[in-house]
């Protein structure tokens, strides 16, 4: 069974739920795309801030990190940030793929949402770190900046999105 037929086998699952009668039910949205799609702009804030932030002689704090940079510089914490991703996916398969009564809809929605806030966190970290870095001056004000509204946007789009978590905004009519 290849990519491309579960790829298939999911999409037509999605589209055949019948929707139930609980409260907490979220049908696919427009937040499931923005919640992803902040989790993609989080990473890239991520990898930024750490590849500049190793430039000007910080280090990498999380030990995994680490391991990755030693293994393959970069690129190592890009696999990294895709193979959460692809973690984080396949649990969302899992979800949407399971009876409502053991784990509803909405749970889906908390993946992108714990990635994208873990990341921006960690991106607004390195942000402060290299503003904070001794002698670096001008060099770290056109960085901070950008890393910072980077950060900003991020976060309100799993701020807005994410509340779709709990049945606001939603879209589905009380």
């Amino acid at each position: 069974m290849g990519l491309s037929t579960i790829t298939r086998l999911l999409a037509e699952r999605v589209e055949t739920r019948s929707r139930p009668e609980s409260p907490w039910h979220v049908a696919r949205t427009p937040a499931d795309r923005t919640l992803w799609i902040a989790v993609a702009i989080a990473a890239l804030a991520d990898l930024g801030t750490t590849a500049f932030g190793l430039r000007l002689g910080l280090v990498e704090a999380n030990p995994v990190g680490v391991a990755a940079l030693e293994l393959a510089g970069l690129p190592g914490m890009v696999v990294l940030k895709g193979a959460a991703v692809g973690c984080g996916l396949a649990v969302v398969a899992a979800i949407v793929l399971a009876p409502d009564w053991i784990v509803p809809d909405y749970a889906t929605l908390l993946v992108p949402t714990a990635l994208a806030t873990v990341w921006l966190l960690a991106a607004t970290w390195n942000a402060a770190l290299i503003a904070a870095a001794p002698g670096t001056g001008e060099v770290t004000a056109g960085l901070a900046g950008p890393s910072f509204a980077a950060a900003g946007l991020g976060a309100i789009l799993v701020a807005q999105y994410g509340l779709a978590t709990f049945g606001v905004a939603s879209g589905r009519e009380e």
